[in-house]
């Protein structure tokens, strides 16, 4: 289980309207990225990885190292390897920029979390798979006609099915889109009982 700092879900200090000096949009700019830095933390992302990709989603275009270096108050190098993360995750893509390489990523949320969710699965999720299938060919040949061992076979038989249709149901989630997924999600909260 990932370790949560505590300190991520303090909120910041309440103030009547918004700071003397400060634009109401940088403010309010300023606060969805730290939310966006501390909503990656509790995911087990750093922090300020999260922060990277809340300032180029704000952001109204393209940013490079240095805007974003500037932005989030954070040195070239770390900017660069969260880029190098993002982009591995696919989040993220380089475009060219007025002074070299910047950086953008999708407008729509449902668009990254879907791709996250098609890495996630791809990296985490099916090299596992692969295991619950290696225990489940391990299982079938058990050879005792024992109550444990006929249980054994069953529940993990049982637990093994329950996995690959989790698997499917993941991949049938990615495949469809963005748009038909949050409609379905949408219309299946309108069934869903209210508590």
């Amino acid at each position: 289980m990932n370790a949560i700092d505590i300190r991520l879900f303090e909120r910041a200090p309440a103030v009547s309207g918004f700071p003397k000096g400060i634009c109401r949009s940088t403010e309010v700019r300023r606060r969805f990225v730290d939310n966006w830095g501390r909503l990656a933390a509790t995911f087990g992302m750093g922090g300020d990885l999260g922060r990277v990709h809340a300032q180029l989603f704000i952001a109204d275009g393209a940013m490079d190292v240095s805007d974003l270096s500037q932005a989030l108050s954070l040195d070239g190098e770390a900017v660069r390897s969260h880029l190098g993360a993002l982009l591995g995750w696919g989040v993220v893509r380089p475009v060219s920029g007025d002074f070299g390489e910047a950086y953008v990523t999708a407008r729509d949320p449902w668009e990254f979390f879907l791709e996250i969710v098609r890495q996630r699965h791809r990296r985490e999720f099916m090299p596992i798979l692969e295991l619950v299938r290696d225990t489940a060919a391990l299982a079938r040949e058990l050879g005792g006609t024992s109550a444990t061992d006929a249980g054994t076979r069953a529940r993990v038989q049982q637990f093994s099915k329950f996995v690959e249709d989790l698997s499917a149901l993941i991949e049938i989630f990615v495949r469809v889109g963005s748009k038909p997924m949050a409609l379905a999600l949408k219309t299946f909260a309108r069934m869903a009982p209210r508590a």
